[in-house]
Formats: C-alpha cells, structure tokens, sequence
C-alpha cells in the first residue's frame, strides 16, 4: 500500500522501524 500522505523519508522511517526494530532491538534504542 502506498500512503501519497507520507513522503519517500517517511515511508522509509516507517519501514525502518517497522522492519530493523524487532530484528535489531538494540538499534532503535542506540539512536
């Protein structure tokens, strides 16, 4: 689903934290 809302950082933060913090638990609280 695209969302014309969101911007190509957004969307990408959003995929960031949707898809490293469970594999890297340890990244998202190190930023």
């Amino acid at each position: 689903d695209h969302h014309p809302e969101l911007t190509k950082e957004q969307a990408t933060k959003r995929v960031e934290d949707f898809m490293w913090t469970p594999t890297y638990p340890k990244l998202r609280s190190s930023r």
